[in-house]
């Protein structure tokens, strides 16, 4: 009997991008909740259809942690990056790279750019990225349940070294806080 293609679980708060040729969409993480053996997930995936999905964690393990509601983009020189995000315990500002994912079965490894980025750790952000690679972040939500301290961030960072420095560009745009 033919083997049917790989699938991914049912899943929320996942990212995905294309590569810079909007050729290849990738899918990273996210949460499956109860009914899944691993709530959060730390797995990544590839179409250039959406018909036929490969399990890029075969090739190129992801080395960050298991989570959802984070950010990821891809640079116009294929090199796509992982913002923050919630691992069920913790708000993330951790920041990942691979060099050009498309290409990962080549030998293609995950590097950790940066383990807490001067933005606060959070969740539910947005992130895009420019023609000339700048990295925008913006948003995001982050709670203490035990200090009973909740924030929804309006902040905007920019990054113009794919991850690896970043600015506040806007502290307190003119709109309120936002989180996805």
């Amino acid at each position: 009997s033919p083997k049917s293609p790989p699938r991914f679980s049912p899943r929320r708060g996942h990212a995905a991008t294309m590569d810079s040729e909007r050729v290849v969409m990738f899918v990273l993480g996210g949460f499956c909740g109860k009914f899944c053996e691993t709530r959060f997930l730390n797995d990544w995936w590839s179409s250039n259809g959406g018909d036929i999905w490969h399990n890029l964690g075969e090739m190129a393990p992801a080395k960050w942690s298991a989570r959802h509601g984070h950010a990821v983009v891809m640079t116009s020189d294929n090199v796509l990056i992982l913002l923050g995000g919630h691992d069920g315990g913790s708000y993330l500002g951790d920041i990942w790279s691979i060099n050009d994912p498309v290409q990962s079965g080549l030998g293609g490894i995950w590097e950790q750019v940066d383990d807490a980025a001067p933005w606060h750790p959070r969740y539910g952000h947005a992130s895009a990225v420019n023609s000339g690679n700048t990295i925008f972040l913006i948003g995001g939500f982050f709670a203490d349940k035990q200090a009973g301290r909740i924030r929804c961030f309006n902040d905007v960072w920019v990054s113009n070294d794919k991850g690896y420095s970043w600015s506040l560009a806007a502290e307190r745009p003119p709109w309120s806080g936002r989180y996805q």
